[in-house]
């Protein structure tokens, strides 16, 4: 059990707040030791308080962290017990680190919070985060750097250190000043910090159709480059001609060397695996489908039942381009699947987001309430919609439905609705 409790004065604050102090910035710099499992970090935060007065600041950090110091100016001490985990399902194993005020911080203060500390990362169980001298990929989920939940609109500015021999990937714009020293970087809002670290690293960058696609692999994964090339600039054709222009010019696309895990997106930036059995392209093709989706439908809150939003909205998607590629034979075996899947599935509507099904109904439920909601309206009724969903940037169920009650009819969205509730 390790609980750090540190106080900067005695002054003692009885106070509730309702808000969060939303970090805005994270500035500093990072050293990765993937030969020795562990990672160093003297970063500065921002929190900015929002909507009513603040009295302390939650983050998640791994519960392999040992906190060397916090020094912020307003605060008056901190906590840090690993022995509370669990808390936040994104961060498995992360410990909440609680950061008091000397006084409340009020609607639009800001304060500044440096945090030095080290040590390794206890890996998740999804096979997704991990500090190893083969591989090394930390995002969110790690809990390598203070983690606010809810996060989604800020930026950073870090330099990295690494071992010798090692190149990394990230999510921002990357810059390597001398040797071992990268600068990784990003000016536009964004929900993540991902760095990557391998000895077996390449880099190739592709344009495509307007699009710059910067690729890191392994050597093994290049013959891989040329058709997920091909393949993601058509998707990107095909999804700005339904949905609105392609929400990025340039894109990182990371093929990870992970035995487990599967992918995830970030704005402009994707980590995805590619079988080496060239039997599973096809399956390799549908996931790429998938994650180039998510350029698109992305930012409902990841850790509720809206999150179908993304998911649903995704998978669908992904369908939509096998119909448009392999045929309406080949699309109707996929809703096929899809029906035998969910049967007895709950429903979408209020769905604990930490039932075993969740993924199964976010994913596949949803992608078929779609598929039943285009056979409603009509196909270019549907793409209209969908188009106008991306336009007015829902993020929400109550706003889709208010938005397809204004495309189509209050009785077309009352069907659908009870279609999101029912359990069929």
């Amino acid at each position: 059990m390790t609980r750090v409790v540190a106080k900067f004065c005695l002054v003692v604050l009885a106070f509730s707040a309702t808000a969060v102090a939303e970090i805005k910035s994270y500035t500093g710099s990072v050293e990765l030791k993937p030969s020795r499992g562990e990672i160093r970090a003297d970063l500065v935060i921002t929190p900015v308080a929002q909507g009513a007065p603040i009295t302390e600041e939650v983050l998640y950090l791994n519960k392999g962290i040992r906190i060397e110091d916090v020094d912020c100016s307003a605060c008056s001490g901190y906590s840090f017990d690993t022995d509370r985990t669990g808390q936040y399902r994104y961060v498995e194993h992360g410990a909440p680190l609680i950061v008091t005020f000397r006084h409340p911080l009020q609607p639009g203060e800001k304060t500044r919070i440096r945090l030095k500390y080290g040590g390794g990362i206890v890996p998740d169980s999804w096979g997704v985060n991990m500090l190893t001298p083969e591989w090394t990929e930390l995002a969110m989920y790690s809990g390598w750097y203070p983690y606010q939940p809810g996060a989604n609109d800020f930026r950073f500015d870090l330099r990295v250190k690494t071992e010798a021999g090692y190149e990394i990937a990230t999510n921002g714009e990357l810059g390597r000043t001398q040797g071992r020293r990268w600068i990784i970087r990003e000016v536009e809002p964004t929900s993540d910090i991902v760095l990557i670290a391998s000895r077996d690293l390449h880099k190739r960058t592709v344009e495509r159709g307007g699009v710059r696609l910067v690729f890191h692999y392994a050597p093994a994964q290049e013959s891989a480059i040329n058709s997920l090339a091909r393949d993601t600039s058509t998707m990107l054709e095909r999804y700005s001609a339904w949905f609105g222009e392609a929400p990025l010019k340039h894109a990182t696309i990371v093929l990870n060397q992970r035995k487990r895990g599967g992918a995830y997106v970030r704005p402009r930036f994707m980590s995805m695996p590619i079988s080496a059995d060239e039997r599973n392209q096809e399956a390799d093709r549908s996931w790429l489908a998938h994650e180039v989706a998510h350029f698109w439908w992305v930012g409902a809150d990841a850790a509720t039942w809206e999150d179908w939003l993304n998911e649903a909205f995704a998978q669908y998607s992904a369908l939509l381009f096998l119909r448009a590629t392999s045929g309406q034979t080949a699309f109707e075996a996929a809703i096929k699947r899809a029906r035998e899947k969910v049967m007895g599935a709950p429903p979408i509507w209020g769905l604990d987001r930490n039932s075993e099904k969740a993924h199964l109904v976010l994913y596949e439920k949803g992608a078929l309430r779609l598929y039943e909601l285009e056979e409603m309206i009509g196909r270019s009724s549907f793409n209209t919609f969908l188009a106008r969903l991306k336009r007015e940037r829902i993020k929400t169920t109550a706003d889709l439905l208010a938005c397809l009650e204004r495309h189509t009819t209050r009785e077309v969205r009352q069907r659908f609705e009870r279609l999101l509730k029912d359990t069929n």
